[in-house]
C-alpha cells in the first residue's frame, strides 16, 4: 500500500522573453492520497491537473512545498506506475513486444510478463491483437494497451491522466470495470484525471477539484451527493384554482400553460423548506395538488456552481 501526502505544495512558471513574470499555477495546497481509494482530480483547463500529476511524478519540481511517499521524500517509483495524457507508444512493434518491452522496464521475467500481459489483454478485449503492429491499432486500441502496460507490474499506486481519452462507450465500460477490480482485488490506490463528471459518478470514491490555484473541494463522493440531496429545488404543480391570483401573490409562479385543455399552474422553485410551508399552505386550504417535482443539482452544478475559473 501507499500513501502520497502534499505539503504546502506551490508551483510556478516563466513567462515572457526572460521568464521574469511568474505565473502561479498551483498555491499553498495540502491533501492526502488516501490508500486503496480510487480518486478523482477534476478542473477546468488549465487549472493545473498535469502539473500536479507531474510534481508527484517528480517530473518537474515545485517553487515550495513537499511530497510524502509513505512519509519519505523519496519517491517509491518502484511501487508507482504512471499513464500520461498522450502515451507514447512504439508503432513499429506489435503489441505483444511493446508489452514484453514495457515488461522488462520494471524488471519483470519473461513468464511474468506474459502470463499478465495475456490476462489484462483479454480483459480489455486485445488479446487477439497483440500480434498486429501497433501502426494497425485504432486510437481507441492504442490507448487500452497503454493501460495494460502501465498495470503490468502490479504497481500499489497508479496515477492516470485523462485514461479514457479517444475510447468508445464500449472501450470506457471495460477500462472502468478493469480499474474498479483492479482497485478491489490487487489493493491499488488510483488517482485519475477526467474532463466527464459522469466518470467520477461511476468510478471515484474521492474527489479533488482545483480552481484557481487552490483545491476548492477534497472529499467523498458520498458526500458531494449528500450536499446534492440538501441542494434540491422543487416545483408544485396545482390544477386550475379560482384564487390563482391570491397565491399568485403569496407565491411566486414560474409558469402557466395548458395541459389536457385544463389551466395547471407550476409555483417554485422552491427550497426544501419553502416547499414545505407552501404544501401545508395548500393542505390548510384544501387546494389541489397535481404533482411536486424535485430537481437535484447535478455533479457539475456542485464542483462548478459559477462555471470554474478558466484562465
Amino acid at each position: 500500500m501507499l500513501e502520497v501526502m502534499v505539503e504546502n505544495l506551490t508551483k510556478s512558471y516563466g513567462r515572457g522573453l526572460f521568464e521574469r513574470e511568474k505565473k502561479i499555477v498551483l498555491k499553498d495546497i495540502s491533501f492526502v492520497l488516501k490508500k486503496e481509494k480510487i480518486t478523482a482530480l477534476v478542473g477546468v483547463n488549465g487549472a493545473g491537473k498535469t502539473t500536479l500529476i507531474k510534481l508527484i511524478m517528480k517530473i518537474i519540481f515545485s517553487d515550495e512545498g513537499k511530497i510524502f511517499y509513505n512519509g519519505l521524500q523519496e519517491a517509491a517509483f518502484k511501487e508507482m506506475s504512471f499513464l500520461p495524457e498522450r502515451p507514447y507508444l512504439y508503432m513499429h512493434l506489435k503489441g505483444r513486444e511493446f508489452l514484453e518491452f514495457m515488461g522488462k522496464l520494471s524488471f519483470l521475467d519473461d513468464l511474468t510478463i506474459k502470463e499478465r500481459s495475456l490476462e489484462l489483454a483479454k480483459k480489455l478485449h486485445l488479446e487477439k491483437a497483440l500480434e498486429n503492429l501497433i501502426k494497425s491499432y485504432s486510437k481507441g486500441m492504442q490507448q487500452r494497451l497503454a493501460i495494460i502496460s502501465t498495470f503490468l507490474a502490479r504497481p500499489k499506486m497508479v496515477i492516470l491522466d485523462e485514461p479514457f481519452s479517444g475510447l468508445d462507450p464500449f472501450g470506457r465500460k471495460i477500462v472502468k470495470d478493469l480499474l474498479r477490480e483492479i482497485s478491489e482485488k490487487e489493493r491499488t490506490t488510483l488517482f485519475f484525471t477526467t474532463h466527464q463528471l459522469s466518470d467520477v459518478e461511476e468510478l471515484a470514491q474521492e474527489v479533488l477539484l482545483l480552481d484557481g490555484q487552490k483545491i476548492k473541494f477534497h472529499g467523498g463522493l458520498q458526500d458531494l451527493k449528500k450536499r446534492n440531496k440538501k441542494e434540491s429545488i422543487f416545483h408544485v404543480l396545482l390544477e386550475e384554482y379560482e384564487d390563482i391570483e391570491i397565491l399568485h401573490h403569496l407565491f411566486s409562479v414560474s409558469s402557466l400553460f395548458s395541459a389536457e385543455g385544463d389551466f395547471n399552474y407550476l409555483f417554485g422553485p422552491f427550497t426544501s423548506l419553502e416547499k414545505d410551508f407552501f404544501l401545508a399552505f395548500l393542505y390548510r386550504e384544501k387546494i389541489k395538488i397535481r404533482e411536486v417535482r424535485e430537481e437535484k443539482k447535478t455533479l457539475e452544478d456542485l464542483l462548478y456552481p459559477e462555471g470554474g475559473e478558466r484562465r
